[in-house]
Order: C-alpha cells, then sequence, then structure tokens
C-alpha cells in the first residue's frame, strides 16, 4: 500500500543527524574500557557525563535550528456571536 509519502517525508531530518545521535548515545554508556582518574573521579564517568552534555546541546540545536513543523491550518473564525 503507498500512503501518498515517500520514505524521506516520514523523518524530518537528514541521516547524518541520526548518525550523530546514534554515535552520541553510544558515547554516554559507561562501557568503555576507559582507565584512570581526573580529579578522584573515574574517567568512565566524566566520559559519560560529558557525552551526556554534549547529546543535550546537540538535541536542543537540532530542535531550534532543524525541526520543522508541519503548516498549520490559518486558523479560522471561530467567534460564533449569540444573536
Amino acid at each position: 500500500m503507498n500512503s501518498g509519502h515517500s520514505r524521506s517525508d516520514l523523518s524530518p531530518f537528514k541521516p547524518w543527524v541520526w548518525g550523530a545521535f546514534a554515535l552520541l548515545f553510544l558515547g554516554a554508556l559507561p562501557v568503555w574500557p576507559i582507565h584512570g582518574s581526573l580529579f578522584g573521579l573515574p574517567l568512565w564517568a566524566l566520559m559519560a557525563v560529558a557525552m551526556s552534555a554534549v547529546l543535550s546541546l546537540f538535541t536542543a540545536w537540532v530542535a531550534l535550528n532543524l525541526w520543522k513543523d508541519p503548516e498549520e491550518p490559518s486558523p479560522q473564525n471561530d467567534n460564533h456571536d449569540a444573536d
């Protein structure tokens, strides 16, 4: 069945945005074999927190710059005067 939408119509974002999200999510997982500490905190924890911050900033940037809402219909005159 074809609903009249092409595949590009289903996602408002380009493929690189989804790739960046995937990399940032993977980077934020504390599973990487990073050893050592900085200021008494394990480096794996610092990396997870830093990647989470970058992920948050990237999400905000995408929402502000790339997110396009579909055009909303113009508001109709809903003022009904009671006669």
